[in-house]
């Protein structure tokens, strides 16, 4: 394995990279992105972080990434926004469905489109991550360990978005509006 961009340098890097290969350990992985390279890059920093190349999918289009999808239930999917007959964003409907605790579930958003409107569609789908191409290895292997590590180390903020969605989902709507205005006084936010 490399280093990558001094993220080693943290003092938690072990305990938090050992939790991040947890999170990974089991789960199906999906990669769908219509550029080889980028697909091969995202597939090689899965296997730095431990995923084993059975237990991933790569596809190259929207109707192979369903395919996918059906065939594999994917835990994990890493896609480019634009999967040429349709947005990649379609997908993450798809993998909510099948998995209704999204504690347990990933999906990272890779686009070279940097547009106000798409960082906002991807913001209100609640994608875990978001990746700007051209991106580096180093780059790619950071953004995908911090969606991973949020993910299994939650800030507060993210915590009481989560609560107050949950309260929402069950029309509890006052203890709701609490929730997100506790997450709204937080001064730390990711």
């Amino acid at each position: 394995n490399r280093e990558f961009m001094g993220i080693e340098t943290d003092p938690h890097f072990a305990v938090n990279k050992t939790q991040v290969v947890a999170f990974l350990v089991d789960k199906r992985i999906l990669v769908a992105d219509p550029s080889a390279g980028s697909r091969s890059n995202i597939a090689k920093v899965m296997k730095d972080l431990g995923v084993k190349t059975s237990s991933m999918s790569l596809a190259s289009s929207f109707d192979g990434a369903v395919e996918e999808l059906e065939k594999t239930q994917p835990q994990v999917i890493v896609c480019d926004y634009n999967l040429g007959s349709q947005c990649g964003l379609n997908l993450v409907h798809m993998q909510r469905r099948r998995f209704a605790d999204s504690k347990d579930t990933l999906f990272i958003l890779v686009t070279g489109n940097a547009r106000e409107s798409v960082v906002a569609e991807a913001a209100d789908e609640s994608v875990d991550g978001y990746i700007l191409k051209p991106f580096t290895l180093d780059v790619l292997f950071e953004k995908i360990f911090r969606s991973i590590l949020l993910k299994v180390q939650p800030s507060p903020f993210a915590i009481r978005l989560e609560e107050g969605k949950a309260l929402l989902d069950g029309k509890s709507y006052p203890e709701a509006i609490e929730k997100f205005l506790e997450a709204a006084a937080l001064t730390e936010r990711p």
